[in-house]
């Protein structure tokens, strides 16, 4: 063999060991935590207080209660021919909700309860009674304060948003319900739902 082939031999064979040397393996996980859930919470009930109220029992005249979802707005309501509501006393607020665990910004759509009425336990089905309707909202806490547009709210940089809801309290009458008893005193209530989508 001559000295030029064993020199040849040998850097060959040390290529294909340097080769094989540099391919490792290495095994990992992949892994992902769905939360699609939020938290939605009834902080406050909607309270209207205490009011004198007189229902229209003969034809169609509807006396209106007005809660504003702005805090720092106060009620007002609006007497019509034959429906009466003055405000008297008692304390009066908005329903206010809180959301949590959200992405930061995220944005939600608020869909209106359905319109059910407040009546008292008791009473027939001709009795007086109360009609909740025209809901606002109120954001107190989130990206943006203040009222709602376009019932759109946006969670604020912690994923976090506050919001109230307001209502119209209206009267019964003859001609819409077949009211033919007027109110009488006690405490009128209704349950409603809020529904909150992301």
């Amino acid at each position: 063999m001559n000295k030029k082939a064993i020199i040849t031999s040998s850097l060959l064979s040390f290529a294909v060991l340097s080769t094989t040397a540099l391919a490792e393996k290495a095994r990992f996980t992949a892994s992902v935590k769905v939360q699609n859930t939020f938290e939605l919470l009834k902080d406050k009930d909607l309270l209207f207080g205490t009011i004198r109220a007189k229902a229209d029992t003969s034809s169609g005249d509807v006396a209106t209660l007005i809660m504003p979802a702005d805090p720092d707005v106060a009620p007002t309501a609006k007497s019509n021919g034959n429906a009466v509501i003055t405000i008297m006393s008692g304390e009066s607020n908005p329903a206010a909700f809180s959301i949590k665990g959200l992405p930061a910004y995220a944005v939600l759509t608020l869909t209106d309860p359905t319109e059910t009425d407040l009546v008292l336990p008791g009473t027939s089905s001709t009795a007086a009674k109360f009609s909740l309707n025209s809901f606002t909202y109120y954001v107190t806490k989130g990206a943006k304060t203040g009222d709602v547009s376009a019932s759109t709210i946006q969670a604020d940089d912690k994923g976090d948003v506050e919001f109230n809801l307001g209502a119209t309290l209206s009267t019964s009458s003859n001609t819409a319900d077949g009211t033919t008893a007027d109110y009488s005193d006690g405490d009128y209530s209704g349950t409603f739902s809020v529904q909150v989508n992301y």
